[in-house]
């Protein structure tokens, strides 16, 4: 899993350099990221990738796209089994 973090970091930093904060590749590479994370435990770090993806997304695609609603669903399932911990 290790190597898997590593490869969504080097990709989301990336991600930054070619497009900026604000794209929605960023946001998906965010979303990515915040899975390893999450599989591995790090729920804080989940978390807040999954709100900076979701902030992302919403600002950019309309409103009810299902990138935001499968991003909110991540927070939400996030932040529940978190609490579960």
């Amino acid at each position: 899993m290790r190597n898997c973090c590593n490869y969504w970091k080097k990709a989301l930093k990336s991600g930054i350099e070619n497009f900026g904060e604000k794209h929605p590749t960023v946001a998906t590479r965010q979303s990515n990221l915040a899975q390893v994370y999450f599989e591995t435990g790090n729920y804080d770090k989940s978390i807040e990738l999954t709100k900076s993806a979701l902030k992302i997304f919403t600002k950019i695609l309309p409103e009810g796209h299902p990138y935001i609603k499968q991003t909110e669903e991540h927070l939400l399932m996030f932040e529940m089994i978190k609490l579960l911990r």
